[in-house]
């Protein structure tokens, strides 16, 4: 604001002295202030707007968030506890979490498709004394299934040996849950407790209560976004 005046003070004394030219320079220096006003006004309301706009994506993104780990879950056949344990302590031994819902998902697959059709992986896990049912005739939960299996890996004779059973187990790329299964089910426990040592999992209800919420936030998330941008818009338009 102090440049701009001097420079017309400059102007005023280098080429026009008359009265006239002050009356120039001086509704100049109003009309100057008054949209320095104004734009900084527009400004601080599409700062404001921007902001709200900004938070509501952030709320959205959280929800969303939470409500896809439960949808995975589910996809993958084990509780949210168990993914998001998994998805901590496996990510610290160097299981990527994409990689891991990958194989979570081919691994309830193809013990499924071992229960009811047999095939190399039911063969592995009869030999070796795993029972892919209980006492009752039902089939034992993933992530059980997946312990037993841990200490196969730890046990298996070969890096060569390891390689087979996580194929077998995951598909050609599940080689990385090997570095969570080589120590056994006793290391991929000590995996999984790391997450309760790092704050703890999001309960259940939490995740469930978030598939709920993301489907209505979509109309009140558009909502906001469109209020917004119809504020910022407008007094862009004014300033």
């Amino acid at each position: 604001m102090t440049v701009a005046l001097r420079d017309m003070q400059f102007d005023i004394r280098g080429r026009d002295r008359t009265q006239r030219a002050f009356d120039s320079a001086t509704r100049r220096a109003r009309t100057f202030h008054r949209e320095t006003t104004m734009g900084g006004q527009a400004m601080g309301v599409m700062a404001s707007q921007a902001k709200a706009l900004g938070a509501a994506r952030g709320m959205r993104s959280v929800i969303s968030e939470a409500s896809e780990m439960a949808k995975v879950a589910d996809k993958v056949g084990v509780t949210t506890d168990e993914l998001q344990r998994m998805q901590f302590g496996f990510g610290q031994a160097g299981v990527a979490v994409s990689d891991l819902e990958r194989n979570l998902e081919q691994w309830s697959k193809r013990v499924s498709e071992a229960a009811f059709y047999g095939g190399k992986l039911a063969d592995i896990l009869e030999a070796n004394n795993i029972p892919l049912r209980d006492v009752n005739g039902n089939m034992r939960s993933s992530v059980d299934l997946l312990r037993d299996y841990a200490n196969l890996v730890k046990n298996a004779g070969s890096s060569q040996e390891q390689m087979t059973l996580a194929t077998e187990g995951f598909g050609r790329s599940g080689s990385d849950m090997i570095l969570a299964l080589r120590d056994g089910a006793a290391g991929m426990e000590e995996l999984m407790s790391r997450a309760d040592e790092a704050g703890g999992v999001l309960e259940n209800s939490l995740l469930r209560r978030a598939e709920e919420l993301d489907d209505r936030f979509d109309k009140l998330s558009r909502t906001i976004e469109l209020r917004a941008k119809v504020a910022i818009l407008e007094f862009a338009d004014e300033s």
